[in-house]
């Protein structure tokens, strides 16, 4: 029997990738924290290291966690002492673009580097953060699993658009940026992941909304649309860089970014509905 190598590879970085993901999440609130701070670092460096050859700023990617960490920080003092947040974030980022325009040679540059910085900070950091300041001590029990009741969302809807798309798919949804993704896979993701969300999760996770229906559809729904939106804007981006994957950290899944394009671009939504009282 001839299995295939690049299947089984795919398979273990998988397994790896959720036990990883799962365990960091329910553990405790500082393995939580400290995951997502991973995330949103190692995020961020990948796409700034990608962006680095099409801008040419010539700051260190290096720079960018010790700037995530000033918003960790941040959020955390802000969430400690009950300060809008926003007071404390929006110092760290003008801070950053300082240091970045004392370290760059000249203008052009200058420019360069705070577009990267900060483009890859917002776009891949922030996300990771505002989950971070979502998940507390006093709920963590409801808090963790709503974070993962949301990663399962944008899972579910990523598996099926993927499945049906292949099976059933016939039109293409955005061929100009992703060829592969089709209208009949992209609809038949939202309905199995709202079906996933209304008959699976209440026997699955103890949040605080098990019991709304309407936040589960909504939340649902939301998530799926964002998360689709979110995987063609990162293939938009790598198809303006030329490029393939965003990186090779997980073995037969490309890069970091190519596993969470989806799920940054739906944190908003997602804390958006759970937070709301309908």
């Amino acid at each position: 029997m001839n299995i295939d190598k690049n299947l089984i590879q795919r398979s273990v970085a998988g397994i790896v990738f959720l036990a990883v993901m799962i365990g960091g999440v329910l553990f405790s609130h500082l393995s939580a924290t400290l995951l997502l701070l991973l995330l949103a670092t190692a995020c961020s460096i990948e796409l700034f290291t990608i962006l680095k050859p099409k801008i040419q700023p010539t700051s260190h990617p290096l720079l960018i966690p010790v700037l995530l960490i000033c918003v960790f920080t941040a959020l955390g003092f802000g969430k400690l002492y009950q300060f809008n947040y926003v007071l404390l974030v929006v110092p760290v980022i003008f801070a950053s673009i300082s240091i970045i325009f004392f370290i760059e040679k000249n203008i052009a540059s200058k420019v360069k580097g705070v577009f990267a910085f900060v483009f890859a900070i917002l776009y891949a950091g922030i996300p990771f953060a505002l989950l971070m300041f979502y998940i507390t001590d006093s709920a963590f029990s409801e808090t963790s699993n709503s974070v993962l009741f949301f990663f399962t969302l944008v899972w579910v809807n990523d598996t099926f658009a993927y499945v049906l798309g292949r099976l059933v798919g016939k039109t293409k949804l955005a061929h100009l940026v992703s060829p592969k993704k089709t209208v009949e896979g992209f609809v038949g993701g939202i309905l199995i992941t709202i079906l996933y969300s209304l008959l699976i999760t209440p026997y699955l996770f103890n949040t605080s909304f098990n019991d709304s229906y309407t936040v589960l559809m909504m939340s649902a729904f939301f998530v799926s649309v964002f998360a689709t939106i979110g995987d063609l804007f990162e293939s938009a981006i790598k198809r303006w860089l030329n490029i393939k994957d965003s990186g090779c950290l997980i073995p037969g899944h490309g890069g970091l970014l190519d596993r969470f394009d989806g799920l940054i671009f739906s944190v908003l939504p997602y804390l958006f509905f759970v937070n709301f009282k309908f």
